[in-house]
C-alpha cells in the first residue's frame, strides 16, 4: 500500500512534533514513513470521517472544550474554504458521508445558525446546511443527560443514529423516521434493568452491525424484549426494518465495544477489554494474540490501534514503544506501522481515506 498516514489528536499551535504536549494533524508517507508537512493543526479532534480521496472531515474543539467549525482537510493539507460548519450548544461526535452529503450527529442545538437538535446534514458541493434534521426520539441537547447521537451509519437509504438507550433510522432524503430499537441490559426473564448504548456501527455489503454496551433490545412496535446473548454487545440489524437478524456472535464480546471494521469474511471488534475476530458467516469468535482498541481495513491491510505494548505482554522488543500496527490479511505478517509512534500515544479512531489512513488519538509525547 502506498500513501500517507495522518495522526489526529491534541496539539499545541505547531505542526512540528517536537515538544507538542497535546497533539496535532500529522501526515506520514505510508511507504517511506517520511513526515509530510503542510497539514493544519487539529487542536482537539472529536471525530474524523474520510472524504474517500485522501482527505478528511473533522469536528474539533479548543483545549477548553469550545466547539470549532467542522472542516474539510483536502489530501494536500489545504483547508476547503467552502466548508466551515459551526456547532452551537454542544459538540458533534459522529460524522458519516454519503455521496455529496455529510451527516452530523452529536448533542447540540444549532448547526450553522439553524436549529438542529442532535442531527444535521450538509451539502458538500456548496457547504450549506440542508433542511434535513429529524428529531431524535431521545434527548438531543448537551444540557440534557445521556443526550445526542454517538454513532452514525448509512444503510438501505437510511441514516442510522445510535445513542443512549436507543437506535433510530431516518430516511436519508426526507428525514422521516423509519424505525427505532431500544437497547438495555436485561435480567434472566428478559426484563430491562438498565439502559444500554451504541458506540460503533458498521455496514458490510448491506448488512448493519451495531456494537456498544447492551445485551437485549426491543424493536419499535413490539412489547417483548429480545436477548442478544451469547454475543451480547454485538448484533446484526435489518437496516430496512430495525429487526435483529438471526445472526449472533457465538460467545460474549465486549462488554464495551468501541470500534468495528470488516474484511470479506471477518468482523474485527475492538474495545476496552481487548479485541475479537468474528466470522461474518457463522458468528464464530476467536481472540487474537494482539488486543486492539480500534481497527480499520484497507485492501489487504488491517490497522490496529490501542495500547498494543501493554496488551502484547510477549517481551518482544520489536513492539516496544508502539501503539499502531499493520497486519497483512493475506500473509499474516504483523509490523509496526511507523517506528516513530511511541507507546505514550493513545489511539481512539482509525479511518481510511483513499491512500491515506487518519488516526485520531491523544498524543502526549514526542513521536519524532
Amino acid at each position: 500500500m502506498c500513501g500517507s498516514l495522518a495522526l489526529v489528536g491534541r496539539a499545541s499551535a505547531r505542526t512540528q512534533l517536537n515538544n507538542a504536549p497535546y497533539g496535532t494533524a500529522v501526515v506520514f508517507d505510508a511507504k517511506t514513513g517520511a513526515l509530510v508537512s503542510g497539514f493544519p493543526i487539529i487542536r482537539n479532534a472529536d471525530v474524523v470521517a474520510a472524504d474517500g480521496v485522501g482527505g478528511f472531515y473533522v469536528a474539533e474543539s479548543t483545549v477548553r472544550g469550545v466547539p470549532l467549525p467542522i472542516k474539510h482537510i483536502r489530501s494536500d493539507g489545504s483547508v476547503d474554504r467552502r466548508l466551515r460548519i459551526g456547532i452551537v450548544g454542544g459538540h458533534a461526535v459522529a460524522l458519516a458521508v454519503s455521496g455529496e452529503t455529510l451527516y452530523i450527529g452529536g448533542a447540540f442545538a444549532k448547526v450553522a445558525g439553524k436549529p438542529h437538535r442532535g442531527l444535521a446534514a450538509v451539502d458538500l458541493l456548496n457547504g450549506t446546511v440542508l433542511r434535513w434534521g429529524p428529531r431524535l426520539p431521545w434527548p438531543a441537547l448537551s444540557s440534557e443527560p445521556n443526550a445526542g447521537a454517538r454513532a452514525l451509519s448509512i444503510a438501505a437509504g437510511n441514516v442510522i443514529a445510535g445513542g443512549d438507550g436507543q437506535i433510530a433510522a431516518f430516511n436519508a432524503r426526507t428525514g422521516a423516521k423509519r424505525w427505532s430499537l431500544a437497547v438495555a441490559f436485561c435480567d434472566e426473564l428478559h426484563r430491562p434493568i438498565e439502559d444500554g448504548y451504541v458506540e460503533a456501527q458498521m455496514v458490510v455489503r448491506g448488512r448493519l452491525f451495531l456494537a456498544g454496551v447492551f445485551d437485549c433490545g426491543r424493536p419499535s412496535g413490539q412489547k417483548r424484549w429480545i436477548s442478544f446473548r451469547p454475543g451480547k454487545s454485538l448484533i446484526e440489524i435489518d437496516p430496512n426494518t430495525g429487526e435483529p437478524t438471526r445472526w449472533r456472535a457465538r460467545r460474549a464480546v465486549g462488554p464495551r465495544i468501541l470500534s468495528l471494521a470488516a474484511s470479506k469474511t471477518t468482523l474485527f471488534v475492538g474495545g476496552h477489554d481487548g479485541s475479537f475476530l468474528v466470522s461474518l458467516a457463522s458468528g464464530r469468535v476467536t481472540v487474537p494474540k494482539i488486543g486492539a482498541t480500534v481497527f480499520a481495513v484497507a485492501g489487504r491491510r488491517l490497522y490496529l490501534g490501542g495500547n498494543l505494548e501493554d496488551q502484547l505482554n510477549t517481551g518482544n522488543s520489536f513492539f516496544t514503544g508502539n501503539n499502531l500496527a499493520a497486519l497483512d490479511l493475506v500473509t499474516g505478517g504483523l509490523t509496526k506501522f511507523h517506528r516513530q509512534l511511541t507507546r505514550y500515544q493513545s489511539i481512539s479512531q482509525i479511518v481510511v481515506s483513499g491512500r491515506r489512513v487518519i488516526v485520531r488519538g491523544e498524543f502526549l509525547r514526542n513521536i519524532g
